[in-house]
């Protein structure tokens, strides 16, 4: 386990979290999304998702409190319930599984991670990005 896994791990315990990992971790669920969702490269192409919709935040002080205020958005708008998992680009190898009200308590220590992150409902119908750069992105998937 990395320094960043360690984190959020501590973020789940410190909290009393109900997040557990994920079968299959990071890799198996990004092989899932590709086949799920356009893309461009290793990237969800947000041009090609049919209504989705899409953010920017240029001041990178503003990352977390926008990325947050962006997932809490989303899931009012789309009445987004039940299950998500959880998994990053680059630093974290783990997908990690659990509630919407479980992952708004941990946004702020994932957010800390400097990465991709996505969040995506648990039969991958729904995903919602955040980018280093600081891009938001939802959309549901090709089918839905």
């Amino acid at each position: 386990m990395n320094y960043y896994e360690q984190e959020i791990i501590s973020a789940l315990t410190a909290g009393n979290v109900n997040v557990v990992c994920a079968e299959g971790g990071a890799d198996e669920v990004f092989t899932r999304v590709m086949e799920r969702y356009s893309v461009h490269g290793s990237k969800i192409d947000w041009s090609r998702v049919e209504g989705s919709v899409e953010e920017q935040e240029w001041n990178l002080d503003l990352h977390s409190q926008s990325f947050e205020r962006f997932f809490r958005y989303a899931v009012s708008r789309f009445g987004l319930s039940g299950e998500v998992v959880y998994v990053g680009d680059d630093l974290t190898d783990f997908a990690l599984s659990g509630s919407i009200e479980a992952f708004e308590g941990l946004l702020g220590a994932i957010f800390e991670v400097p990465h991709h992150h996505y969040f995506l409902g648990d039969d991958l119908d729904w995903c919602m990005c955040f980018s280093m750069e600081g891009s938001m992105s939802f959309g549901f998937s090709q089918g839905y």
